[in-house]
Formats: structure tokens, C-alpha cells, sequence
């Protein structure tokens, strides 16, 4: 009840909640990792499956919904509905990397489904020689406007030559704050943090330890 929802249908969205929990220890958090969706981006049935989680998670009394990949924000309860998103205009002129669907409308925009489809499974070798290729003739600044990217910040900084790379899980960490503090709610409960995912609790266990040093066990949630 009256948790804070990110919702993701990979690892990406780790991160942002890993910095959350440090932010606010005394709020309530599920990180929901949607994997037996990946890649949503790609699927026919994106508008379907985003309706059909939302009206679930809305079952759940949420305080906030929030889907950084699209970068939408729902805030609680339903009779006071509020809808926040992203502005990412700072970034129409750079070059941006993302999924298969560009949900911005960016000019200079690339397909990096391949580099994202490194987050579930990373060959080191692999990764940074796609990062180098989808880096050819960008421009002196890249937006990365994928979660699973940003986990490949490192790569990113130790290739980018003289570029300049910004980060979509900063952008929204950013945002989710701020909404968090606008709203003030009475916190009655010590925070935690819960997981969810829909088909590999093992894989998630694992990538979660790679990225935050900490071990944990999520539940599995059947669709």
C-alpha cells in the first residue's frame, strides 16, 4: 500500500531505485522488473501491456507509477490523478541513443536495441565494441535515453573520446525526486524496498549484486 512503483521490463531501472533508497529511507518502493516483456519497445502489444501493469499496479494503492524508459510519472491517489513527464528538450540536438521506438520524436536518433540487449546478457568484448560503433559519427554530445544503457556508464566514459555523455537514469532520478518532495505525505513505516519480477528471479539477483554490491531476492509475479 502506498508504495512508489518504477517500472521497467529490464535491469536499468536498478540503479535509479538502488539511489532512491539512499534518498528517501523512510518511503516504500517496488522496483518491478517486467523481463518476461522484454523487449517492450519491439512488441506489437506495447500500449496493451503498459495499460494492462498500470491497472494492476493501480490495485496496489500506489503513491506514485513511474516508467523512466517513457519517461512518465503518476501521481496518487486516482481521484487526484496527476501525470508528470520528462522534459528532454535540452537534448533535441544531440545524438541520442535508445531503444527501437523513439517515443520523442529526436532528430538525430539511433537504434541501440542491440547494446541494450547487453544489460540481460554482457559480453564485455561484445559490448564495447558496439558502444564504439553506435559512437562513429555522433556528435560532441550523446543523450543515452534507455535505462539499460546508463548501466554501461563506465564503457561510455572510457570511450567517449571528447564527447560529452548524458544519462537518462540521472534525468529521471532528477525528476522522481523533485516530484517526491512536492508532495508531502505523512510516513508512518520505516522504508523498504521490494522486488518483483515477472519470469527470472535468478538472473535479476545476479545483475542486481553486479550493479549495487548487495545482495537480494525477488518475488516472482505471475502475470
Amino acid at each position: 500500500m502506498n508504495e512508489i512503483i518504477i517500472y521497467d521490463d529490464s535491469y536499468g531501472s536498478i540503479e535509479i531505485v538502488d539511489r532512491l533508497e539512499e534518498e528517501f529511507k523512510k518511503e516504500k518502493f517496488i522496483c518491478f522488473c517486467d523481463d518476461l516483456a522484454y523487449p517492450l519497445a519491439m512488441r506489437r502489444s506495447y500500449d496493451e501491456i503498459i495499460s494492462s501493469r498500470q491497472e494492476e499496479f493501480t490495485k496496489m494503492d500506489p503513491k506514485i507509477i513511474a516508467y523512466p524508459n517513457i519517461g512518465k510519472i503518476l501521481v496518487y491517489p486516482k481521484s487526484e490523478n496527476r501525470e508528470s513527464r520528462l522534459n528532454l528538450d535540452e537534448y533535441k540536438d544531440m545524438t541520442v541513443l535508445g531503444s527501437s521506438r523513439n517515443y520523442y520524436g529526436f532528430k538525430d536518433y539511433v537504434d541501440a536495441q542491440l547494446l541494450i540487449n547487453q544489460a540481460k546478457v554482457k559480453n564485455e568484448y561484445i559490448l564495447k565494441e558496439l558502444i564504439k560503433e553506435y559512437l562513429v559519427g555522433a556528435s560532441e554530445k550523446v543523450f543515452l535515453n534507455n535505462t539499460s544503457l546508463c548501466l554501461f556508464r563506465k564503457y561510455f566514459e572510457e570511450l567517449k573520446e571528447n564527447r560529452k555523455i548524458y544519462y537518462l537514469n540521472d534525468c529521471f532520478y532528477s525528476k522522481i525526486t523533485e516530484v517526491i518532495k512536492d508532495n508531502e505525505w505523512i510516513i508512518k513505516f520505516p522504508g523498504k524496498v521490494n522486488y518483483y519480477v515477472t519470469e527470472d528471479k535468478m538472473n535479476f539477483s545476479e545483475k542486481y549484486e553486479e550493479i549495487t554490491n548487495k545482495k537480494i531476492y525477488p518475488s516472482l509475479y505471475k502475470i
